[in-house]
């Protein structure tokens, strides 16, 4: 955990994880990779419990592209793996045990409901996974080679994307998760709406 401190006008990055007991009242303190926020009040730190997004004052993600292959920004939820996950899978929140599980284009219950993307890899049933729901992501080791600002839509593979919509004579089911911003990166912004090709 990085923590980020501001106090008397400067911000300064901390090597350690745990929360600088020098700082004067008033001061700020970040957990860079959980967003929260602690604030040192009567030599104690309050964490706030909420944030207010106040005009003209956007949450900014990371500029495009991101720097490498298994780098994300956007928002998260923690989750728990139904299955082997590798960061960049496209999975779904298996409805009958809540975990997650990779998604697939060739049926509707694979494919129609809450989805997200694997940030953090998980080794099997029952591993902590972390679900990236909205923002972008370049796993290139994962995805295919996108169309540049085309749509991304579930593939017919598990757990896989593809810039070509399903086809065919199956059950498949058509949804359109963002648009490539490179042939590496994915501004993932999954529609809620999908399409099923009858058999």
């Amino acid at each position: 955990m990085t923590i980020v401190r501001y106090a008397g006008n400067t911000i300064t990055c901390l090597s350690s994880d745990t929360k600088p007991t020098t700082m004067p009242d008033g001061a700020r303190a970040f957990e860079t990779n959980t967003a929260r926020i602690y604030l040192k009040v009567s030599g104690t730190w309050t964490l706030i419990p909420s944030l207010q997004l106040i005009e003209n004052t956007p949450i900014i993600l990371v500029s495009s592209p991101l720097s490498s292959d298994g780098k994300y920004s956007g928002f998260t939820e923690a989750g728990i793996a139904g299955e082997a996950l590798s960061f960049g899978h496209i999975i779904y929140q298996n409805v009958s045990t809540g975990k997650w599980n990779k998604a697939n284009a060739t049926g509707v219950a694979t494919s129609k409901g809450k989805i997200g993307l694997c940030v953090l890899n998980a080794s099997g049933d029952g591993q902590p996974t972390t679900v990236l729901l909205w923002g972008k992501v370049n796993a290139a080791s994962v995805f295919p080679t996108f169309t540049v600002y085309a749509p991304v839509f579930i593939d017919t593979t598990a757990g896989l994307l593809t810039s070509t919509a399903p086809s065919g004579t199956e059950d498949f089911v058509v949804r359109c998760v963002g648009q490539a911003n490179s042939g590496d990166e994915l501004y993932f912004n999954p529609s809620v709406d999908y399409i099923t090709i009858l058999a």
